[in-house]
C-alpha cells in the first residue's frame, strides 16, 4: 500500500496529522527566532602591545614584526592587519568565517607568548581582544536629564543597568560618557619653591597617609586577635592637612603647597543626545541569542520601570540604534510578500480552473507547507530573516506546482469514469516519480551554494535550506493531503465539474490559437531561433550597463557619520564642528534624534581592536535615528546629501559611514580601498597622496580620505644628561615628575560611600598653561634640590610620527572613500585607469580591498556555483531521460531565462548584485521545469509512433495549460518580493526580479523557441547517433 493509498483510505487520520504538523508549525512560528540577517560571522582577534613612548618605526620593528610572523602561521589565519603608532601595536588577525573565535584567541595566546621573551623590555603585556559581529550592541540610547550628567551616569550604572542586565537573552550592558568624581591636588610652583617641597614628597605623603595595614596578629588565652592599622582618610579635611614635610620652618601640610578640592576628572571626550548633555547606554545580546526578542524585552523593562516611576519622568532614554525594530519591520514586511504571493497565485489558479474544489486543495497545501517550513527551521535551529524570508517568499509560488500536476492527474481519471477514490490514489501514484524527480531538479542548484565559502554562503546556505526545505513540504503534502482532499471534495465521474469544462472550453481557445502559432513558428525556426540569439547578445550588452556591487544601498532608518579633524585639533575645536552638524542634522524633518561622541573613547582598547571609533580628541562620532522610511517623503541617501551640501568648510574631514554593508562586514572595511604597497614608506606615502589627488575628479566618488596625516603637535623635553647627572636626576624621573605636573598622577583613592574616588596629583592650571610654564616646571634631585625643567632639559617643539600600516607584513597607505549615485564596478573602474597612469618605482603596487574585494570574491563563488549547477541539472536529466540530447536541449532555457533576469533587473533599477546572483543561480534550477515537461510528452508521443513535428506541436499543446498554470502561479508568487517598497525592499527587489523576470521569458520562450531547437537537435542527434554505431558496431 502506497502513501497516496495510505492518504485516501485514511483521510480522518490524514486530517488529525495535517492539524498536529498546523499546530507544532504554528508553535514553532510563534517561538523562532527574528533577526536581520543570519547569524553572520566576521572573525577578528587584535592584539594591543604599548610600548612607552616609542616611534611608530621602533613600535613597527621590535613589536608589530614579531607578532605578525607568530600569529600569522595560527591555523584559520586568512589576513594580518597591523597598525604601528606611537607608543602602541596593534595587530588584526581575520579568521576564516566559521572559525571558532575562543579557539583562536587562545592560539593567539600560545603564539605570542613564544616570542614574549625576545620582544623588548618595557612593553606592556600584549593585550588579545576578541570582536565579532555579534559584539555589536543591539539597543543603543542616548540618556539626559537629572542635575548633571555625574548623577545621571550613576543613576543609569546602579539603577537600570541591573535590572537590564537580568533580562534573558542580555549579555552585559555599559555606560559611556558622563562626569567622574575625582579628588583634585592642585600644586602651586611658587608654594613648593618656598616650602622647597618635591612633587615625590606630595604623592609619598598622600599615599602613606591613606593605608588599611595589617600587623599580624596576637593571642590572649585562648582568643586570637588580628592586629590592624586603619588610617584611611574620612574626609576632605584629613586630606587638606595631610603632613609633607616637617624642617626648621615648621610643618608643612598638604593644604600649604597645593588647593584640595572635590571636582571632577578632566573631559577628554563629550556626549550630548539632541544638544543635551547625556551618556550613552548600550545593551549587548548573548551569543547566539534572537536579536528582536532580547530588545523587545529590554523596552518592555524600560517601560515598566517608567511606569513603576523606577525611572523619573526628567530622565529621557532616546533610541539611537534599535536593531529590534529594523528586524520587525523588515520581517514583517517580507512576510507580507510572501502572503500577497500565495494569494495571488491562488487567484491565477481559479482563473485557469473556474473550480473552487482544486483550488480550495492548493489553497490548503501552501500555509500548511509553509507551517511545515517553519517547524523544520525550528528544529534546525535557524532564525526568520531577511535571508530565509526571501527564501520562503520565492518558494510559495513554486509550492503549488507539485499540487497542480497531481490534481490534474486526479481530474483526467475522474474524467474517464473512475470514482473519487481510485482517481485520487491511482493519479498521485502515476505522477509520483515524475514530481520528485522534478522536485530534486530544482533543489540540485542549492548543492553548490551550500558548498562555496565566505559570506556567500552565510546568506546563500539559509536560503538554501529554507527553499529546499519548503519545496520537500510542498511534495508531501501533494502526496498526501492533496488526495484526500480529492477524495473527500472531488465528484466521481465529472472531472472538474461545470466551471473546469467551462475553462477547458475557453482554454481550447488558447490552444488552438497557440498551435497555429508554433506551427508558424516551426516553418521559420532558423529566423526565431537567430532572433532570440540576438536578443541574449543585447540582454547581455544591457548587462554591462546595469553596473555591479556588493550588496544594494539599503535605506536604514540610522545614519552615523566620522569626524577627523587635524591631528592636535583640541577637544573643544572639535565640538564646535560637532554643534554645527548637529544642528544640521537636527533641522532635517526625517531625523528623531542625534547624539554625538567627541573625543577618546572610554572603551579604548576595544576601538583600536576594532579599528573603529574615535581614538582621540580631534575625531568625533555623529549617530542620527531616521524616522521609517514609510514616514518620510527622502529617502535616507537624500537626508545625508542634503546634510552634506550644509556641511561647513574645514580643514579636516567629514565622512558618512555604509551602513548599508556595515553589519555585513563590521564596519572596518570601507566601500573603496586602495592600497599602496611598498618598502620605503615615505615612497607610499608620496604615491598615496598622488592617488588621493587625483582620484578627487572621480564620478560617484565621495568622503575621501588617506591615511597619512600630520602627526601630533607636541613638546619633547630632550634630558641634558651632563647636567641632570651632575644633579642626580635620572631619565626616568623627569619623565615621571613631568607626567604628574602635566597630565596628573593618581597617588591613591578615597573611599566615600561605597565609592571610590582617585585623588590626582597634578600642577594647577595657572602654572601650566604654556610652554614657559612647562619649561619652569620645579623637578627636584636627589638631594633634594628643587631645579627647573629647562635647567637639565632642553623643551622643543615637534610632530608626532605618522602611523605605519601593514598587510600582509608589507607597509602600505591607502587611499578610502564612498560611492554616491553610481556602481561599485564602475568607479573602480574609472579610479584604475587613473592609478595606472601614476608612475610607481619598482618594487611599490597598487591593490584594490574593502567592499570591493568582498563583491569580487562573493562573484566568483556565485559564478563557480552557478556552472556547478547547470552541470548538475543536467546530469540529473540525461539520467532521467536516458538521452544526452533531450537535456542539451532543455539546457536552452536557461540562457533564455538570464534574458528575462536581466530585462527584470533593468526595469526595476537594480545593479547586479549578490541577490540578483543569487536569485538567477535559483532561477537556473527552475526555469527548466516547463521544458522538461514539454519534451518528456513530446517523447511519449514519439514512443507511440507520432510523427516527429506533429508530436512536437500536440505535446506542446498538450502540455500548454500546466505550463502556464505552474509559471504563472510561481511569477505571480514572487511578484509581490520585486515590486515593494517598504523597509528593506533594496535587498528583496533583485532576487525577486532576477527569478520572477527569468521565468516569465523563459515561459514565453520555451513555448515556442523550445520545439524549434528540438527539431533541429534530435535531426542532428540521429544523425550522429547512427554514425557512431556504424563505427563502433559495423553493420550489425
Amino acid at each position: 500500500m502506497g502513501l497516496a493509498d495510505v492518504a485516501v483510505k485514511r483521510r480522518v487520520a490524514m486530517l488529525m496529522l495535517t492539524l498536529v504538523v498546523a499546530l507544532f508549525g504554528g508553535i514553532a512560528f510563534m517561538d523562532i527566532g527574528l533577526d536581520f540577517f543570519p547569524e553572520l560571522e566576521y572573525p577578528l582577534v587584535s592584539i594591543i602591545t604599548t610600548y612607552g613612548a616609542s616611534s611608530s618605526e621602533e613600535v613597527e620593528e621590535y613589536v608589530t614584526r614579531p607578532i605578525e610572523t607568530v600569529v600569522s602561521t595560527v591555523s584559520g589565519a586568512k589576513s594580518v592587519k597591523s597598525t604601528s603608532s606611537e607608543g602602541v601595536s596593534v595587530v588584526m588577525v581575520e579568521f576564516t568565517r566559521g572559525t571558532n573565535l575562543d579557539f583562536a584567541a587562545q592560539d593567539v595566546r600560545d603564539k605570542i607568548a613564544q616570542v614574549e621573551e625576545f620582544l623588548p623590555s618595557g612593553i606592556g603585556k600584549p593585550l588579545v581582544v576578541k570582536f565579532n559581529i555579534a559584539d555589536m550592541p543591539v539597543l543603543v540610547y542616548g540618556c539626559t536629564g537629572l542635575e548633571n550628567t555625574k548623577v545621571l551616569r550613576d543613576f543609569i550604572d546602579d539603577v537600570v543597568r541591573p535590572r537590564i542586565e537580568r533580562i534573558e537573552g542580555v549579555a552585559s550592558a555599559f555606560v559611556l560618557g558622563g562626569l567622574e568624581e575625582e579628588i583634585q591636588v592642585a600644586l602651586h610652583r611658587d608654594r613648593l619653591e618656598a616650602y622647597n617641597v618635591s612633587v615625590q614628597q606630595v604623592l609619598q605623603a598622600i599615599s602613606a597617609a591613606n593605608a588599611n595595614l595589617s600587623g599580624g596578629h596576637i593571642e590572649k588565652g585562648v582568643t586570637e586577635y588580628t592586629i590592624r592599622v586603619p588610617a584611611l582618610y574620612d574626609s576632605l579635611d584629613e586630606i587638606k592637612n595631610t603632613v609633607i614635610a616637617v624642617g626648621q620652618s615648621g610643618t608643612v601640610r598638604l593644604r600649604d603647597v597645593a588647593d584640595v578640592t572635590l571636582g571632577y576628572k578632566e573631559m577628554r571626550s563629550i556626549h550630548r543626545a539632541n544638544k543635551e548633555n547625556a551618556v550613552m547606554f548600550a545593551i549587548m545580546k548573548q551569543s547566539g541569542g534572537n536579536t528582536a526578542t532580547v530588545t523587545d524585552r529590554v523596552k518592555a523593562e524600560i517601560d515598566r520601570m517608567y511606569k513603576e516611576k523606577y525611572i523619573p519622568d526628567t530622565v529621557k532614554l532616546l533610541p539611537v540604534l534599535d536593531q529590534g525594530d529594523i528586524i520587525h519591520r523588515v520581517t514583517s514586511y517580507t512576510m507580507d510578500n510572501a502572503i500577497s504571493g500565495a494569494v495571488l497565485a491562488i487567484v491565477i489558479l481559479y482563473l485557469f480552473l473556474l473550480n473552487w474544489r482544486p483550488t480550495f486543495a492548493i489553497a490548503v497545501s501552501i500555509p500548511l507547507s509553509v507551517l511545515a517550513t517553519f517547524l523544520a527551521l525550528w528544529l534546525f535551529g535557524y532564525t526568520l530573516n531577511m535571508v530565509t524570508l526571501a527564501g520562503l517568499a520565492l518558494c510559495v509560488g513554486m509550492m503549488v506546482d507539485c499540487s497542480v500536476v497531481v490534481i490534474e492527474n486526479i481530474f483526467r481519471h475522474l474524467e474517464e469514469g473512475k470514482d473519487r477514490f481510485t482517481a485520487a490514489a491511482v493519479g498521485t501514484k502515476e505522477v509520483l516519480l515524475a514530481i520528485t524527480a522534478s522536485m530534486f531538479t530544482n533543489m540540485a542548484v542549492f548543492v553548490p551554494l551550500v558548498m562555496v565559502s565566505g559570506i556567500t554562503a552565510q546568506l546563500a546556505r539559509p536560503l538554501a535550506v529554507t527553499i529546499c526545505i519548503g519545496l520537500i513540504m510542498s511534495l508531501m503534502v501533494s502526496v498526501t493531503l492533496v488526495p484526500a482532499i480529492a477524495a473527500t471534495f472531488f465528484r466521481s465521474g465529472v472531472g472538474g465539474g461545470k466551471g473546469y469544462k467551462t475553462a477547458g472550453r475557453i482554454f481550447g481557445k488558447v490552444r488552438d490559437a497557440y498551435k497555429r502559432a508554433l506551427i508558424f513558428v516551426l516553418a521559420h525556426r532558423w529566423k526565431f531561433i537567430g532572433g532570440v540569439v540576438l536578443l541574449f547578445a543585447f540582454s547581455l550588452f544591457v548587462a554591462t550597463r546595469l553596473g555591479t556591487t556588493f550588496m544594494p544601498k539599503s535605506d536604514t532608518p540610522f545614519l552615523i557619520m566620522q569626524v577627523r579633524m587635524p591631528v592636535g585639533t583640541p577637544l573643544e575645536e572639535t565640538d564646535a564642528l560637532l554643534c554645527k552638524i548637529e544642528d544640521i542634522m537636527l533641522s532635517q524633518e526625517e531625523i528623531k534624534c542625534v547624539m554625538v561622541m567627541a573625543g577618546r573613547s572610554t572603551t579604548g582598547a576595544r576601538d583600536y581592536a576594532s579599528g573603529f571609533g574615535a581614538t582621540d580628541v580631534h575625531e568625533g562620532t555623529v549617530f542620527a535615528r531616521l524616522k521609517h522610511v514609510e514616514e518620510r517623503k527622502r529617502s535616507a541617501e537624500e537626508v545625508k546629501e542634503a546634510i552634506r551640501r550644509q556641511l561647513p568648510k574645514t580643514n579636516g574631514r567629514i565622512i558618512f559611514v555604509d551602513t548599508s554593508t556595515m553589519m555585513l562586514s563590521l564596519g572596518v572595511e570601507a566601500p573603496v580601498e586602495i592600497k599602496v604597497f611598498g618598502k620605503d614608506i615615505a615612497v607610499i606615502e608620496r604615491i598615496t597622496k598622488e592617488i588621493f589627488e587625483k582620484v578627487q575628479s572621480v564620478k560617484g566618488l565621495v568622503d575621501i580620505d588617506h591615511t597619512f596625516r600630520q602627526g601630533k603637535p607636541e613638546l619633547l623635553i630632550k634630558l641634558k644628561r651632563e647636567r641632570a647627572e651632575e644633579s642626580g636626576l635620572p631619565v626616568a624621573l623627569v619623565a615621571d615628575v613631568v607626567k604628574t605636573l602635566a597630565e596628573g598622577k593618581v597617588a591613591t583613592t578615597f573611599r566615600k560611600g561605597g565609592e571610590e574616588i582617585d585623588i590626582r596629583v597634578r600642577m594647577a592650571e595657572d602654572d601650566r598653561k604654556t610652554i614657559d610654564d612647562i619649561k619652569a616646571l620645579p623637578v627636584a634631585s636627589l638631594a633634594g634640590t628643587l631645579l627647573r625643567l629647562d635647567q637639565v632639559a632642553q623643551v622643543d617643539t615637534g610632530y608626532g610620527p605618522v602611523k605605519i600600516l601593514r598587510e600582509e607584513r608589507n607597509k602600505k597607505g591607502m587611499v578610502t572613500g564612498d560611492i554616491k549615485d553610481r556602481d561599485m564596478g564602475s568607479v573602480i573602474a574609472d579610479i584604475q585607469n587613473i592609478v595606472d597612469r601614476i608612475e610607481k618605482p619598482s618594487g611599490y603596487f597598487v591593490t584594490y580591498g574593502g567592499t570591493y574585494q568582498t563583491m569580487l570574491e562573493t562573484f566568483r563563488s556565485l559564478l563557480f556555483a552557478f556552472v556547478i549547477s547547470i552541470i548538475i541539472i543536467y546530469m540529473i536529466m540525461a539520467a532521467q531521460f536516458e538521452s544526452f540530447s533531450h537535456p542539451f536541449v532543455i539546457m536552452f532555457t536557461v540562457p533564455f531565462g538570464l534574458i528575462g533576469a536581466i530585462f527584470a533587473l533593468a526595469l526595476i533599477g537594480a545593479e547586479i548584485s549578490t541577490p540578483a546572483f543569487l536569485g538567477i543561480v535559483i532561477m537556473a534550477g527552475i526555469v527548466v521545469n516547463n521544458a522538461i515537461v514539454m519534451i518528456d510528452f513530446v517523447t511519449q508521443l514519439r514512443a507511440k509512433g507520432v510523427e516527429k513535428h506533429q508530436a512536437l506541436v500536440e505535446g506542446a499543446a498538450l502540455r500548454l495549460r500546466p505550463i502556464l498554470i505552474t509559471s504563472l502561479t510561481t511569477i505571480l508568487g514572487m511578484a509581490p518580493l520585486a515590486f515593494s517598497k517598504t523597509q528593506g525592499h533594496e535587498m528583496r527587489n533583485p532576487i525577486g526580479a532576477s527569478v520572477a523576470g527569468g521565468l516569465l521569458f523563459a515561459m514565453i520562450l520555451t513555448l515556442f523557441v523550445i520545439p524549434c531547437i528540438y527539431s533541429i537537435v534530435d535531426s542532428v542527434s540521429f544523425r550522429l547517433t547512427r554514425k557512431a554505431k556504424e563505427v563502433l558496431h559495423g553493420n550489425e
